[in-house]
Formats: C-alpha cells, sequence, structure tokens
C-alpha cells in the first residue's frame, strides 16, 4: 500500500474519471474509493476521506508496488510507500484468507520474467512475481526496443523459485 497526499482534483487530473467509485460511511469521515483498472486487469484504488485532510491511500488489487509504478509513475514521485510488520502480516493473511476465491493470490510468486542477451545466455529480470505482473514487465520491456528477448515462464518449482529469488536479492517469503 501507499500513502498520497495531494488534492482529489489532482487524481482526477491526472487519471481522468475512474472506473468505479464507492462511497462508504466512517466513523469520523465519510470515505470515497475510486477505482481504477488497466488493460492489463490490474485494479488500484484511491481512498479518500470525503470532508477531512487531503490524503489518502492507495490500495492496489495485487500486493506488487512495481507493478502499480509501471501503470501509474506519476505515484513515485507523489505518493509514499507503506513499508511496517503489520502491512506484511495483513498481506498474508489476505493471500492465506482470499487465495482460494482468488486465484491470483495463490500465484502470486510463480512467474518470472527472462531475457535472452546478445550472446545467447539465459538471465531472470526482477523477481518471481504474479502471471500479470510479468505480462506487463514483459510488454514494457519490448517497448524500448532492445535487442533482447524477453519472456514470462512459471517457476516449475521450489528449487527453481528459490534461485530466481536469490539472483534478484529478493528475500524467500
Amino acid at each position: 500500500m501507499r500513502c498520497v497526499a495531494c488534492e482529489r482534483s489532482e487524481i482526477l487530473a491526472h487519471l481522468g474519471e475512474p472506473h468505479w467509485t464507492v462511497s462508504e460511511d466512517g466513523l469520523l469521515f465519510d470515505y470515497h474509493h475510486w477505482v481504477f483498472q488497466a488493460d492489463c486487469g490490474f485494479r488500484v484504488c484511491y481512498s479518500f476521506s470525503a470532508d477531512g485532510p487531503p490524503e489518502g491511500a492507495i490500495h492496489t488489487s495485487l500486493p506488487e508496488d512495481d507493478h502499480l509504478l509501471r501503470h501509474d509513475p506519476w505515484c513515485k514521485n507523489n505518493s509514499q510507500r507503506r513499508d511496517d510488520v503489520h502491512f506484511e502480516t495483513d498481506i498474508r493473511r489476505r493471500i492465506e484468507s482470499y487465495s482460494e476465491a482468488d486465484p491470483i493470490l495463490a500465484d502470486l510468486h510463480s512467474f518470472q520474467v527472462w531475457r535472452m542477451g546478445d550472446d545467447g545466455n539465459e538471465m531472470n529480470v526482477g523477481y518471481p512475481t504474479s502471471e500479470i505482473n510479468a505480462r506487463c514487465h514483459v510488454a514494457e520491456l519490448e517497448s524500448h526496443k532492445h535487442k533482447q528477448i524477453y519472456w514470462y515462464r512459471r517457476c516449475t518449482d521450489a528449487a527453481e523459485l528459490n534461485d530466481a529469488r536469490k539472483s534478484s536479492g529478493r528475500p524467500s517469503p
């Protein structure tokens, strides 16, 4: 999750009208949730108090900060990532609770992006992620018109998954 401090009009000017809006009665403030959906299906929700200060939270359909920044680079300079133990615990609980209802959560770290260099060697790019994020990452890399070939594939076993995490510098969950 990221925290954002800006006027609501700034979000609308940047992203246009949301795909969905939801209003919610709160204890101190009423809340508005504006949901935007990318072509790949990735959803971003900006949540603000209706009458409160011009700050809010950015929630995503998958806990992948790099996927958010790929679709919305504006967030990088206008929001702050929330990293704390409670948030990581919440994510793990959500994955455990909802992975049957939402199969994407069960495969959250099951795909790896790869590239083939000019020398013919294959190398993993980034860290194991969801299929949606891997597909978007490949599309972004291919849009740069480099000579390398990019693709993604499912990590076939625990050893391959751990090797990919180690070589990317990403800790195991």
